[in-house]
């Protein structure tokens, strides 16, 4: 039911279903279908839970004469709806004078079906006072605002809209006719303000949406959008934010514009048509934009009502002030903010706005994302003094199709960020991208770009006009930075100067204008290849040069270059000169290696070693481009041979032992054979600044014996090892496998006074190397694959005496050959030349050998060896190069003590088991061996 006051007053002139009153109440779950109207005076009209006021031709509540003061509460649940076609919103508030106060925690519903149809809200006046508009609360977000065929909503001026929960338009998507060929029908938005309205304040916590614009703001008209964290403004077929004018925007939450699609779109007679625009905020004039959520334009189609391509934009404006914070997004799927006249630069002779908004100078401030996907990320267009600055967290994105924002339908390639003409100024701490190559471009006018931090991917054309850098602190500038079009320079302190020096030439950074570097500016040389001693390079140029070079920093990028900065008129000079300290302090091998390498400015082998910038550095880079020197390859091959000299040595000390006097324990036998198994490890620590090294060895013999009188034994034998050499310090990572095979006979005499042990081998040997060369800047693995032979001869008398007890003496001899080999690598692979070494080794010793009852034999022997050698010498040079040098492998320790203990028992008449072990020690070098060795 229905209750008003006794002031009230019914009207059967206007309508019988037409109530006039001050107050109205609407009883919870009863329905009316009684229009409302409201007069004059302070009237309120309430409807409760679960009440509705249903009115299916003309306004459900009205407010069109007088200076009414009203407040309209429409409790949760509650409905006010008006299915009437035109002239039927569900609530109008038509006097300029009127104030008002409507609260809606239910629904206010226009449902007519009729095109053009009418709104669910109309407060359009260009009020004086206004009102408010609350829809929903911060504790209910239910509250529905819609219309199925015009705007849901379309305010005037000094009205408040709070809206919490839904205010949306359901009407079909629609747009206007490019070529006015058709009847268009109105467009449609979530919500509107009137042409040439102001003070107009949208605060949104919920969701608003229009088949057009989701907010649309007229010609004329001025207001202030708030969309806090949880709101969501979605224009489907244009803008989430659009303006024919001026408009502040601060988000927090999203703004999304959209496109309907091909087939989708309704205009007029025709029955469909391509066109959408989906910005996320379009502001024909002068903007002020503050983003701290999502402002994206999604996609767009067709043409526009000036017949030009549509293109989604995160933000398109006339001008103002755009403020991008942390972690905030502004997204284009074309160009994430243009700053135009809504066709670039075609129509309006500024280059912004339009006939009816009056563009501006931009200022943008960016430091969370703004991208263009496919096109620009920032154009600007028209003569403006306009301002970019990129702060550290700001990553500006140009999209792999750009082209040039200021010329209609351009099909030429354009920067991630276009300046547009004016007097713009470009400071970046972030990060910016060009994805087609191309960052930034300045324009026409006298630009300044501040290069202040962050990184720059793409060219950076300064344009026409008199441009000037500034570099910042840290900041690198080089001949190789894509960078053209300035006529100045200006550094602050700390800023970097780049300069590449190789052979007898040097890049230029060349400047028309002023150049002015400020004290503490740093210049740093890097040489590519080599340089040439004393070389005088120009490494600036300018029309005018005002430093201090004496308070200029060099940056000695190289621990063999020296550098030194001179003026000379408006030239910046450096001079190189090779560091006599690092040069005088290398060893003759390193010298000759250097010299080798040559001054190929494109081996990046050459460039990385001058970019060295310690001698310490320089000294293991030397080490590891050298072919092995310090004898690990040679001392694998001994390991290798010596397996086999153990082996006869083992059976021919048996066999002269003084308490033995046969070939084996039967000693009747014409004839043995025996096998043994050897198992040998060795390690060297570094050794007179040769890296150290690790060998192990595992091998088998096979030999078989005859006597050849009482006292002397012959013997020929067969034996294959294995060994590999582990390179440690520097040659971490370096190992040579040596695969051998060994021949050999044995000669033994045993008389009274003395025994005579003689052997001779012969080894094919096959060598698999790999060697890593890994220093700064450079870091390969060469490999090599080669063969060569060894020969071998032991003698040692000795000179038996009571007790068991034999002093001795003896020599041994060894010759080593490998062929010539070319490594597979890069330019650190060397080609080795042939090359062999021999040497001989003195033997002084002694052995005890022990014989107990039951047949087996304990003996120990204690050697002392001496090594005379030649300093063995290869020759190589890399096969990027036409120079050979030589280098001389490191001194080896020449001073051994061997230490021989061994155990043997009777197997049965014939047969006989060995165990053995060996110890060799030499001055940071240590090996063991065992062996296991069986006669029969």
């Amino acid at each position: 039911m229905i209750r008003y006051s006794r002031y009230a007053l019914l009207s059967l002139t206007l309508s019988a279903t037409l109530l006039h009153a001050t107050d109205f109440t609407i009883a919870s779950n009863t329905t009316s279908t009684s229009a409302i109207s409201i007069l004059t005076g302070t009237s309120t009209v309430t409807l409760q839970e679960d009440a509705t006021l249903l009115v299916s031709s003309g306004r459900a509540i009205d407010s069109s004469a007088g200076t009414p003061n009203i407040t309209i509460s429409i409790a949760e649940g509650a409905v006010i709806e008006a299915s009437g076609g035109s002239s039927s919103e569900a609530i109008r508030f038509d006097r300029a004078a009127t104030t008002f106060i409507l609260n809606n925690e239910g629904s206010i519903i226009q449902s007519g079906t009729a095109l053009d149809g009418s709104r669910a809200i109309k407060a359009d006046k260009n009020f004086s006072v206004g009102g408010t508009i609350s829809n929903g609360s911060a504790i209910g977000s239910s509250a529905l605002i819609s219309a199925s065929n015009n705007d849901a909503i379309r305010i005037g001026s000094n009205v408040t809209l709070n809206n919490y929960g839904t205010i949306i338009s359901t009407g079909i998507v629609n747009t206007k006719d490019a070529d006015g060929s058709h009847d268009d029908i109105s467009a449609y938005d979530g919500v509107a303000v009137e042409d040439d309205r102001t003070n107009a304040v949208i605060n949104n916590w919920g969701t608003i949406s229009g088949p057009r614009h989701g907010i649309d703001l007229g010609d004329g008209s001025s207001a202030t959008i708030t969309n806090y964290a949880t709101g969501v403004i979605t224009g489907n077929n244009g803008s989430g934010v659009g303006s024919d004018s001026t408009a502040t925007v601060i988000n927090y939450g999203t703004i999304t514009g959209s496109y309907a699609g091909a087939g989708n779109v309704y205009t007029g007679n025709d029955p469909t048509s391509l066109n959408g625009d989906g910005d996320g905020v379009d502001i024909d004039g002068i903007a002020t934009i503050t983003n701290y959520g999502t402002i994206q334009g999604l996609g767009a189609g067709g043409v526009d009502s000036s017949g030009y391509a549509n293109g989604a934009e995160g933000i398109a404006a006339g001008g103002g002030t755009i403020t991008n914070y942390a972690g905030a997004t502004i997204y284009g799927q074309s160009v994430g903010i243009l700053i135009d006249d809504g066709a670039n630069g075609t129509v309006m002779s500024s280059g912004r706005g339009t006939s009816t908004a009056v563009g501006g100078v931009v200022t943008i401030t960016n430091s969370g994302t703004i991208q263009g996907a496919t096109k620009a990320a920032i154009g600007l267009v028209g003569d403006y003094d306009d301002v970019i600055v990129n702060n550290a967290t700001g990553v500006i994105i140009g999209g792999s199709s750009a082209v040039l924002v200021d010329a209609l339908s351009s099909t030429t390639a354009g920067a991630a960020i276009q300046m547009g003409a004016g007097d713009d100024t470009l400071t970046n701490y972030g990060t910016i991208t060009g994805q087609n190559g191309l960052a930034i471009d300045l324009g026409n006018g006298d630009d300044t770009l501040s290069l202040l931090g962050g990184t720059i991917s793409g060219t950076i054309v300064g344009g026409l006009g008199d441009d000037t850098v500034v570099l910042g602190s840290a900041q690198t500038l080089s001949a190789r930075t894509s960078l053209s079009g300035f006529e100045n320079l200006t550094t602050q302190s700390g800023a970097i100067l780049e300069t590449h020096l190789s052979g007898t030439s040097a890049e230029t950074l060349s400047f028309s204008g002023t150049v002015t570097l400020a004290d503490g500016t740093i210049i740093k040389p890097v040489i590519v290849g080599s340089v040439s001693n004393g070389l005088n390079s120009t490494i600036l140029s300018a029309g005018t040069l005002n430093t201090n070079v004496s308070q200029l920093r060099i940056l000695d990028t190289s621990a063999l270059v020296n550098f030194s900065l001179s003026q000379t008129g408006n030239d910046l000079i450096v001079t190189s000169t090779y560091d006599t300290t690092t040069l005088n302090a290398m060893s003759s091998n390193n010298q000759a290696l250097l010299n080798a390498l040559g001054s190929d400015e494109s081996s990046s082998l050459l460039s990385s070693l001058y970019a060295l910038s310690s001698n310490e550095e320089v000294k293991n880079a030397m080490k590891q481009l050298s072919p092995t020197t310090n004898n690990s390859v040679a001392q694998t091959v001994n390991v290798a041979q010596n397996t086999l000299f153990g082996a006869f040595s083992h059976r021919m000390n048996n066999i002269s032992s003084p308490t033995q006097s046969g070939l084996s324990a039967g000693d009747e036998a014409e004839g043995t054979y025996w096998m043994e198994i050897l198992g040998n490890t060795a390690k060297q620590k570094s050794y007179k600044g040769a890296d150290g090294y690790r060998v192990d060895a595992v091998g088998v013999a096979l030999g078989h014996e005859q006597e050849l009188s009482s006292t002397e034994i012959f013997g020929l034998s067969g034996g294959y090892t294995g060994a590999k050499s582990y390179g440690r310090d520097e040659s971490q990572g370096d190992n040579t496998s040596v695969n051998s095979l060994h021949v050999g006979a044995y000669y033994g005499k045993t008389e009274q006074d003395y025994t005579l042990n003689s052997s001779v081998i012969g080894t094919f040997n096959h060598y698999d190397g790999r060697r890593v060369v890994s220093f700064s800047g450079f870091d390969e693995t060469e490999e090599s694959s080669y063969n060569g032979y060894a020969l071998g001869a032991l003698v040692e008398v000795g000179f038996p005496i009571q007790g068991g007890f034999k002093p001795l003496i003896g020599a041994q001899y060894s010759y080593n050959w490998t062929q010539s080999y070319t490594e597979k690598g890069g330019s650190g692979a060397l080609h080795v030349n042939a090359n062999d070494a021999s040497s001989i080794k003195s033997i002084v010793g002694a052995e005890y050998a022990y014989r107990d009852g039951n047949a087996a034999t304990y003996l120990v022997g204690l050697r002392y060896l001496h090594e005379f050698a030649d300093e063995a010498t290869t020759t190589a040079g890399f096969i990027s190069g036409s120079s050979t040098f030589s280098v001389t492998n490191a001194e080896a320790p020449r001073d051994a003590v061997q230490l021989d203990l061994s155990y043997e028992c009777l197997r049965d008449k014939e047969n006989t088991v060995r165990i053995g072990y060996t110890l060799e020690a030499k001055e940071d070098y240590l090996a063991h061996q065992l062996s296991l060795r069986m006669t029969f």
